[in-house]
């Protein structure tokens, strides 16, 4: 996964370290910066970072950040126990799944095009253009959605796609 970046910053926003990805994700400034070593968001991109900061958490918060020109970045918020720091990890929106859907069938019982639409809802992209994507209306995969939360366990969508990138990671 060397094109994940991960950042750590205090609560303060003060950048404490970062791997290769996440400096140079900083230095290109599309998505995000570091200004007087502070992480800040690029224009339009500040309120979806601050509410995604707020809302970091152990088992992390996720948002995405699209630009005008269709690039993306998937930006998930782990809050840090026993330091004061939130890890910040990015990576590219993308179609091409972290696990393959098969996974998701015999781990957690789901059909294979609910776990077709979990892995890429995991990718980063939104409901309507995996309806687009699908020819499936969003309502479908709204009640899809609700099938895989009660499978896998979860009542959020970035719970949920915390559960499939750990498991991609095992």
């Amino acid at each position: 996964m060397s094109n994940v970046a991960r950042i750590l910053i205090d609560h303060m926003r003060t950048v404490r370290g970062a791997n290769l990805a996440g400096h140079a994700l900083m230095d290109e400034g599309r998505f995000i910066v570091r200004a007087d070593n502070l992480l800040q968001a690029v224009e339009h991109f500040a309120p979806a970072l601050s509410s995604l900061l707020a809302s970091a958490s152990n088992e992390g918060a996720r948002t995405v950040l699209k630009t005008t020109g269709g690039a993306g970045l998937v930006i998930a918020a782990y809050q840090l126990g026993g330091i004061d720091g939130i890890l910040l990890q990015a990576r590219p929106v993308t179609t091409e799944p972290p696990l393959h859907p098969r996974l998701l069938v015999d781990t957690y019982g789901l059909t294979i095009s609910e776990a077709e639409v979990a892995v890429l809802l995991a990718g980063g992209l939104d409901l309507e253009e995996i309806g687009q994507m699908r020819s499936v209306l969003t309502g479908t995969l709204r009640a899809q959605l609700r099938s895989i939360y009660a499978k896998v366990g979860v009542e959020k969508q970035s719970q949920m796609t915390a559960a499939i990138w750990r498991l991609a990671s095992v």
